[in-house]
Parts: C-alpha cells; structure tokens; sequence
C-alpha cells in the first residue's frame, strides 16, 4: 500500500493478481494467486485466481482480511468472521466466536478471539 492509500503490486501475473484495482484502501493481502483489500469504505474488493471463488468476497463491511492459498477469510466489522473459497480441509468452515484478527493459511485458518484466545481450523490443526 502506498502513501497516498492506493496499490501497487508486482510479480507473476499470470492470473491478474498484479493488477489491483482503482482507488483507496486500508489493509491488503497476498495469496497465492489472488489478492484481497479492504476498500477505504470498508468493503472488500479481490482479484487475481478464482477458480474456487477465493476472489469473490461476500457483501458487507470488513475491518481486517487475509488472502490464502485457494480459501480468503476476514474480520467483519461487528467481530465475526466470513471465509470462502476452497474448503477442502475445512479452512473455511467458520468457528463460533468474535474476532479481531485472522490469518489463512495454506489448508488452515487461525484467528484471535476478542478475550485473545486462539481458535484453528482445517489441515493439521490439533
């Protein structure tokens, strides 16, 4: 993320993950081929690799999101968690709770809770 809030990405872009889209943001991440960015309105805007629908976010307002490897998951602005995209392992398979943060990885997904309690879901999570 630049100064001014706009983006700026490079590398491969064999499936227009370099090439994010116009205006203002807040918070970006990087997938495996795809990115997702908080928009200054607190929207999510994703582009790149779609095959599992990973790029397509859900409606609604967003404060934190974190880009995978085929699944995205983000924090909305009322604490609960949306995931979507490839959930084959169960990463993006929703616990209870309210969140303040969240990471997914590559067939995983952790998140903190409000209370700073850790939840893990999918591939390998004991």
């Amino acid at each position: 993320m630049k100064a001014d809030h706009t983006l700026a990405c490079w590398g491969n872009d064999n499936s227009g993950q370099v090439t994010p889209p116009a205006g203002t943001f807040k918070a970006v991440s990087a997938g495996f081929k795809h990115n997702c960015a908080v928009k200054a309105d607190n929207t999510l805007d994703c582009w790149g690799y779609n095959d599992d629908g990973q790029a397509t976010p859900p409606a609604g307002t967003f404060k934190a999101v974190s880009a995978g490897f085929l699944h995205t998951c983000a924090v909305k602005t009322d604490n609960t968690l949306a995931c979507w995209g490839n959930n084959g392992d169960g990463q993006a398979r929703l616990p209870a709770g309210i969140f303040k943060a969240v990471s997914a990885g590559s067939s995983n997904t952790c998140a903190v809770k409000t209370d700073n309690f850790l939840a893990c879901w999918g591939l390998s999570v004991r």
